[in-house]
């Protein structure tokens, strides 16, 4: 069980900590096909769940055979699993190199995700490969499963991905190029490596590697079970590992239903006593004093960054993936957005052997119609008394009496399973996971709210500090990216005041393992895709706290490699530098809007953040989004010297202009505002 299966329904409210699983699409597809394949399929939940709790899981998901759980030993569980089935018979699957590892060694062949397991075995051998040609050729390519994407132009595209070798056959045919790779994709993945700059040191460091192609600004490697993808230390390079996995979504458009017809349609028709109106478009007056201090910046970088103790357990040391303080972190950041009146709540995620975790608080938005009477949470508080599907009389005949009498009929609900049933009665009723609905704590984004992401990563690093172990040692973070936590604590404070008030819903997220390789936010905008998102606009916060001089330059990052996913990025870049501008104390922003991230300083064509932060994740899943940095790139000829942290990824990372911090979040803060009320 991990992210690409799907995402545990966790509720503190209940007797029972998981009420359901949301299973990811594509795991849905591939376990209906390996139910035609004659395959059993057992889930492993890496959770301490009770017996009780299981079976009703079970329930709730008949395709599968069985479900377990355990707890932190995964070594002893997998060894567990080795006596109790066949290893010659039998393949494990999970995202995480590091469990195939440990499975291959017991003697498992053992795949990545469900459908490259599907692909393996129907198919035979499959290769990690580059395929550059016509975009309209490969719709002829559905077996392809990409892993990156860049659109050379319109009709142009480049991709890396896995197929079988009757697909390469088939490409070939179609006059696609095909470059294959000597990776072994069941045991290592592909990681992109930036090079900014090449000397002698990086010359030597780049020996160790496994190197399967030298790009100009880029290297693309392979990395086993028993690296971990931040051991790779290429000193001087910012944001310089990408962790490229298995994502059928990047060749899906967002089809999201931005305004929810079908949803509004749905309640209109309910009964006969349910109106529905428009809320009227008015916008609040935005008060033109900046809402965050320097103080407040302080106080937190004091917190999370190991200068006052964080708990009784005392200050942190680091928050790197790899030191105990990280889950500390974790749940100081929930503490702290629950006491502000946050629906706060943890995404988890696999990587490393360990389930690390993402911090996300929502603040719900109004939407854009009003339903009266209040229906939608008469049907909620429904599906909440009844967690499970089974039996399905009670919650059907509860539903019934909110509805026309022939409504349950209409929709099928009476002959399909109880499952099912339940399923579809969620869907029709816009009951959707990617935004955590059974959670009692949570009030419901309204209809036609779309989401506003705020967001930063809370890992660090200390990589360039000579003999730095990552269990152990000290990683301060505090530019990196303990300056983007403050910041976005300080928009959560400063927008707790606005429930119920907004338009959308603005959704602070947390991001873990992004020096790893961008990991956590990777996974995390996957899975917003996959559920069908109506994401307006994510603006992330990296490294917003360095500024030596007194020029107070700031940098917004809109560029992306494909120019449509750039243009729609550009207006919300576009909407900070007006707010900065308007509020008059920092110098005008740097726009980046290149579609290359190396080769010159000119920001129209070059953006050296391109897949670099976690605001690349949602531009590859084809949302508008930007970074918000210092003064890291390089600048102009005309302009000064860019001012780059020097204390970038090593234990001196201990000090920033916390005035400058708050003058540029106070810029996102009213952009963020607009945003979400527009």
């Amino acid at each position: 069980m991990d992210q690409r299966f799907g995402i545990l329904r966790e509720s503190e409210e209940y007797a029972q900590p998981v009420i359901g699983i949301d299973i990811m699409e594509e795991s849905i597809i591939s376990l209906e096909e390996f139910k035609r394949m004659d395959v059993d399929v057992y889930l492993f939940i890496p959770k301490k769940i009770s017996s009780d709790n299981l079976s009703l899981l079970k329930k709730s998901i008949p395709i599968i055979k069985d479900i377990f759980s355990y707890g932190n030993d995964l070594g002893n569980e997998l060894l567990s699993i080795s006596e109790r089935f066949s290893t010659k018979d039998s393949i494990i699957i999970s995202f995480d190199r590091v469990v195939r590892g440990m499975a291959t060694r017991l003697g498992f062949l053992a795949y990545p995700t469900l459908d490259l397991a599907v692909l393996g075995i129907k198919e035979g051998p499959i290769h990690f490969i580059k395929l550059s040609g016509d975009k309209e050729q490969f719709y002829f390519l559905p077996k392809l499963i990409p892993y990156h994407l860049e659109r050379i132009s319109s009709d142009f595209l480049e991709i890396l991905g896995v197929t079988s070798e009757q697909e390469i056959a088939e490409a070939i045919i179609r006059g696609i190029n095909i470059r294959t790779f000597p990776i072994n994709i069941l045991l290592e993945d592909p990681l992109f490596v930036r090079l900014d700059r090449r000397t002698p040191e990086i010359k030597k460091e780049l020996g160790k590697l496994k190197i399967l192609a030298y790009e100009t600004d880029k290297l693309l490697v392979a990395i086993g079970p028993g690296i971990f993808n931040d051991s790779i230390q290429i000193h001087g390079n910012h944001g310089h590992f990408e962790v490229l996995v298995p994502n059928s979504s990047l060749l899906k458009p967002n089809l999201q239903e931005k305004i929810h017809y079908s949803s509004l349609l749905t309640f209109s028709n309910l009964t006969q006593n349910v109106s529905v109106k428009r809320y009227p478009d008015v916008l609040e007056k935005i008060p033109l004093i900046c809402p965050v201090s320097s103080s407040s910046i302080s106080d937190d970088i004091d917190k999370y960054c190991g200068n006052v103790p964080l708990d009784s357990s005392g200050p942190v040391i680091s928050r790197h993936v790899r030191h105990s303080d990280n889950l500390r972190v974790v749940n100081g950041l929930v503490s702290d957005l629950r006491a502000m009146g946050y629906c706060a709540y943890t995404y988890n995620f696999n990587y490393g052997g360990v389930v690390l975790k993402n911090v996300i608080a929502d603040l719900p938005g109004k939407g854009s119609y009003v339903i009266d009477p209040d229906i939608r949470n008469a049907i909620r508080k429904i599906f909440l008394k009844y967690p499970f599907p089974d039996p399905p009389d009670p919650w059907i005949k509860d539903l019934q009496e909110l509805t026309r009498n022939d409504w349950i009929e209409k929709n099928k609900l009476n002959s399909l399973s109880p499952a099912h049933s339940r399923k579809s009665a969620e869907k029709i009723f816009n009951f959707e996971p990617w935004f955590p609905w059974w959670k009692k704590n949570c009030d419901l984004p309204g209809i036609g709210s779309e989401l506003v992401i705020i967001g930063c990563h809370m890992d660090s690093t200390a990589a360039r500090s000579p003999g730095y172990d990552p269990v152990s040692d000290p990683a301060p973070g505090v530019d990196d990216d303990g300056s983007g936590m403050a910041g976005t604590l300080a928009l959560a404070r400063y927008f707790s005041k606005f429930k119920g008030k907004l338009k959308h819903t603005v959704r602070f997220c947390f991001f873990n393992a992004e020096e790893s390789g961008i990991v956590g936010s990777k996974e995390y905008a996957i899975t917003l895709k996959n559920m069908g998102a109506p994401v307006k606009a994510a603006i992330c916060m990296d490294m917003i706290g360095y500024n030596s001089d007194s020029r107070r330059i700031f940098e917004i990052h809109a560029g992306y490699t494909d120019p449509f996913i750039r243009d729609l990025s550009v207006p919300i870049a576009q909407l900070i530098a007006n707010w900065a501008s308007f509020l008059g104390t920092l110098e005008p922003a740097q726009i980046y809007k290149g579609i290359n991230s190396s080769g010159g300083s000119d920001r129209n064509l070059y953006d050296g953040a391109i897949n670099r932060s976690d605001h690349s994740s949602f531009h590859q899943q084809g949302y508008p989004a930007v970074v918000v940095s210092e003064d890291f790139f390089a600048n102009l000829v005309s302009e000064p010297v860019s001012d780059p942290n020097p204390n970038y990824h090593d234990s001196d990372d201990n000090t920033i202009d916390s005035a400058y911090v708050a003058d540029i979040v106070c810029a996102v803060a009213f952009a963020i505002r607009q945003l979400a009320q527009s």
